[in-house]
């Protein structure tokens, strides 16, 4: 599923589009978590609180059975709704300064290991 990304987020990065390349990234990746989890009526900090809620999760990492399972569950759903809150919201805006290279390159990998996780959750 990370193939999501490609080609479009790449090729806006190489040609310099920067916010745009890390939006569009995270656009697939809420379209990927809706489409996992058949949520189709929240979008952002609400999708994300609402589907990796670790008591009634509509998408598991794990089997949720262990204190190190709550604790991973608990910390994706928190980092995700963390990056649609600031990085999704502020990008959206259009009117966001241009953020640096390493900046850009550093959340296009965080939201690639983000898609990587649900790849290798369990089923």
């Amino acid at each position: 599923m990370i193939t999501c990304l490609l080609p479009d987020c790449k090729d806006m990065f190489i040609n310099g589009h920067l916010n745009e390349s890390v939006r569009k990234a995270l656009e697939c990746f809420e379209k990927l978590v809706q489409d996992i989890s058949g949520v189709h009526n929240k979008i952002g900090t609400d999708l994300m609180a609402h589907v990796f809620n670790e008591q009634t999760p509509k998408i598991k990492l794990n089997k949720i059975s262990i204190q190190q399972e709550v604790n991973k569950q608990i910390g994706y759903k928190y980092i995700t709704m963390g990056v649609m809150q600031w990085w999704r919201n502020n990008l959206s805006h259009g009117d966001e300064e241009q953020i640096p290279h390493n900046d850009a390159l550093g959340r296009l990998i965080q939201i690639t290991n983000l898609v990587y996780e649900l790849d290798h959750r369990v089923l």
